[in-house]
This record gives structure tokens, C-alpha cells and sequence, in this order.
């Protein structure tokens, strides 16, 4: 079949990666389970560690582990993403060098080299993998392969999985909110529309009760809505790009009404509706009552909470006092399984949607004391993510707290990801205010 996804591919050299202890600061009880070499069965052999640091807890810092981890774990839904392929002898005539790890060009068998997939999570339950935008490109990549390579049984495994196992990335979020955006990924102009539309069709002929599939052509529609739009201003929008506009969201909202018997219950299938309804201009208090709907079914969800957030924006004609109102009562509604978690991940997302633009502590009514217990419970939760202790600095750093500042950046040590920060706070600038770790 054509080639019709153009997506990230993993670095794939070996290379050893060297850090700095992350002894300070670092919570006692949680174990680090890269302490040892980890048995993930490559080629049937443990995993013996290419010179990381093994004192930090962070998944980020032994990218082998995790090129091993994602080989076996993409191998059980049918795709062999890496396989070992021989130097060419050179043309002085010497001997070939040694194997090096390619990425799969969908030439070599696809079977796994190893049953054994090891659990997504450390020995006290913590997520262990896929951690920040690196993880969610290396599994978004799973379901652009599945899809590429029209293994729709494959995909509908990984869903179920993604939707009824509760399993989360390194950083905490719910892979099943990786699907949605992965579908959108390859929905972008310049994607061949009708190839990727027929793919979705066969597969909803095929499996007529899919979940994953009712999904995938809601989210093509709701793209393709887009496409007529435009991602320009409103005043920009002309009559006829308003008017497909209409019709594809309609589309979208009609599929969905038409999967509610089989596919309701899933959190996607509320988060998808609450967004159609955000961009048909429905009142605030039809998507509200949607959203408490879909929360009430499943608090952890935060994709819905996401969506009702950017629709009380002021430029989506809210203001950030409602806002901060909604942010709140979420907080209070999680409070029991989550702390402050929310409270700061929601602001965090209302920052990253505006790329940064948006200064929390100025523009909107976000509060550094809360968010900093709510960067506290993520890392108790989510003890192997360098990039939410990364953003913990950043936000240290731009709220003016030193002590914060300096004790998060202490146990970052040469974990800290300038790619992370923003140009006006960037981590050469907050280390000269406040001081980093010694080198």
C-alpha cells in the first residue's frame, strides 16, 4: 500500500548516556528500578545498561532500555518496528562492521523476537515508559503504523487496551488520548484525504461495532471540518469554508449519536462530543452539563476537562475567571484520587496550547502555591518523569521561588531538557538567576 504518513522516527544509534547523580531532593520511598540491568528479553537476553547513570529514576535517561521496551511492546500488536541490519563491507575491501538497530522499512518480517513483554509499570506499580512528547511520538507511532500498514484487527486490540487498562505514560497521561491525537496527525493538510478515508471505511465495514474505528472516522471528519475552515481568525473564515465547516461537524456529531450504543461508555467518545459542541458554538451550559456528564463517568479523563477549559477561554467568549472557577471545582472533585494534580495540569495545558504566549501568573488567575502541590503530587505519582520535574523548574523559575527553584533543579542534575523550557525563561537564564547544580 502507498505510504501516506509522514511521522517521527526514533533515534536509533547506541550511544551511552551519561548524567549526573540525582541523589538530593529525591523521595526516599520510591525505588529505582533502573538500578539493575532490566530483563526485557531482547533477542532472549537481559538488557545490560550502555553507560547510563544508574541513580536516576527517570526513564529518559536510559534511552536504550526504552528502544528495547518500545521494540517488544509495538512486536505484540504485529509491527517490528527495529531490526538488526549488517554494515556493508566497505569499498576498501574490509570486513563488514558490526550489526547496527534500523527502523523496520516494512521489507523484513514483522514477528517479534520475543514474546515476553515486560509491565508498563515499575515493581510499586509507577508508570515506567513513554515519557513526554518523545514517548507520545514513539507510541503515537504504534497507531500510524497499524493504520499505514491497514492492521485494523491489530489497532482494534491496542484501543481496547488503551481504553480499559488504565495503563498511563511515564508522565501520566492516558495513552488513550495519544489515539485521538495520532489519528489528527495524520489528518493534516497535505494528507491524501481519500486514501485515508477508504482505509477507515473497509475497517468499519469489517468491524461494524469498532470502537476504534466509529473514533477514527469521527476525528477524520472533524479534521476535515477544519481543512474547509481554515486555521485562520473568524473574520477570515469565507462563506463557503463556514458552510463545510457546518456539514463535516455535523457528520462528526452524527457518527458519534450513531456509536453511542457500543461506544458511549468510552471517556473518547464524551471528550469528542463535548468538542464538536465546542466548535458548532453550543452554549456553555450544554457543553457543561456534557462535560460533568462525562467526569462524573470517569474523573481521570482530563482530555474532557481539557476541552471545557479552552471553552471558557476569553477567545472562545469565556473569561479566566471562569476559568479558574472550573479549574477549582475540578481540583475539589479529584481531590480524593489526584490532590492538586489537576489544578496544575490544566493550567499547564491552557500554557502549552498558547505555546508559552500565555503568562499564567499574569494573564489568568492561576496561583503558584497551588500549582507547586500540584507538581508535588504529579512527581508522588509519576516518580520516572523528567519532564514533568522539568516543568516543576520552569514554573519555579517564572513564579521567582529560588528555594523551589533550586531544589527541583538539583535533582534534575543533567536530566534538565532546554527543549522543555520557554526562550524568556530558558534553563541557561534560570540557572544564572537562581543557580543550577554544579556540573
Amino acid at each position: 500500500m502507498k505510504n501516506i504518513l509522514s511521522i517521527f522516527i526514533l533515534p536509533l544509534t547506541f550511544s551511552g548516556f551519561l548524567s549526573a547523580p540525582i541523589a538530593a531532593g529525591e523521595p526516599a520511598a520510591i525505588q529505582n528500578p533502573f538500578q539493575e540491568a532490566l530483563d526485557i528479553g531482547y533477542l532472549g537476553r537481559p538488557k545490560v545498561p550502555l553507560g547510563e547513570d544508574l541513580a536516576s529514576p527517570f526513564a529518559n535517561a536510559h534511552p536504550e532500555e526504552q528502544r528495547y521496551y518500545a521494540l517488544l511492546y509495538y512486536s505484540q500488536y504485529g509491527i517490528a518496528p527495529f531490526v538488526m541490519k549488517a554494515v556493508p563491507k566497505g569499498g576498501d575491501g574490509s570486513q563488514p562492521g558490526r550489526e547496527i538497530v534500523v527502523w523496520n522499512d516494512g521489507t523484513r518480517g514483522a514477528e517479534p523476537v520475543d514474546k515476553r513483554v515486560p509491565k508498563p509499570t515499575d515493581a510499586q506499580g509507577f508508570p515506567l515508559w513513554f515519557d513526554g512528547s518523545i514517548g507520545e511520538q514513539a507510541i503515537g507511532r504504534l497507531v500510524s503504523e497499524l493504520l499505514n500498514q491497514n492492521k485494523t484487527a491489530q489497532l482494534d486490540h491496542l484501543f481496547d487496551d488503551w481504553s480499559d487498562s488504565g495503563v498511563r505514560t511515564a508522565d501520566g497521561r492516558w495513552r488513550l488520548a495519544i489515539y485521538q491525537q495520532s489519528v489528527k496527525d495524520i489528518l493534516q493538510p497535505g494528507a491524501n484525504w481519500e486514501v485515508v478515508h477508504q482505509i477507515i471505511t473497509d475497517w468499519r465495514k469489517a468491524s461494524p461495532k469498532s470502537r476504534a474505528a466509529a473514533f477514527a472516522e469521527t476525528i477524520y471528519w472533524m479534521q476535515y471540518a477544519w481543512l474547509a475552515r481554515g486555521d485562520g481568525y473568524a473574520n477570515s473564515v469565507t462563506d463557503d469554508g463556514w458552510r463545510l465547516f457546518g456539514e463535516r461537524l455535523d457528520k462528526a456529531k452524527t457518527l458519534l449519536l450513531e456509536a453511542q450504543s457500543y461506544a458511549g461508555n468510552n471517556p473518547l467518545w464524551r471528550r469528542l462530543m463535548v468538542e464538536v459542541g465546542l466548535y458548532s458554538n453550543w452554549p456553555h451550559e450544554n457543553l457543561l452539563r456534557l462535560a460533568n456528564d462525562a467526569t462524573t463517568r470517569e474523573k481521570t479523563f482530563e482530555p474532557t476537562y481539557m476541552v471545557m477549559v479552552t471553552a471558557l477561554e476569553p477567545k472562545w467568549g469565556g473569561d479566566w475567571a471562569d476559568v479558574d472557577a472550573y479549574i477549582r471545582a475540578v481540583q475539589k472533585d479529584t481531590a480524593a484520587v489526584a490532590g492538586q494534580e489537576f489544578y496544575t495540569r490544566l493550567y499547564l495545558d491552557i500554557a502549552d496550547s498558547s505555546r508559552f504566549d500565555t503568562d499564567l501568573f499574569t494573564d489568568t488567575r492561576a496561583q503558584w502555591p497551588l500549582m507547586k502541590a500540584g507538581f508535588e503530587d504529579m512527581m508522588r505519582a509519576y516518580p520516572h518523569s523528567g519532564t514533568n520535574l522539568n516543568l516543576f523548574a520552569v514554573y519555579a523559575c517564572i513564579a521567582n521561588d529560588a528555594e523551589t527553584y533550586r531544589h527541583v533543579r538539583w535533582r534534575l542534575g543533567k536530566e534538565a531538557d532546554a527543549t522543555l523550557w520557554p526562550s524568556n525563561h530558558s534553563l541557561d537564564l534560570c540557572d544564572h538567576k537562581y543557580g543550577g547544580p554544579p556540573i
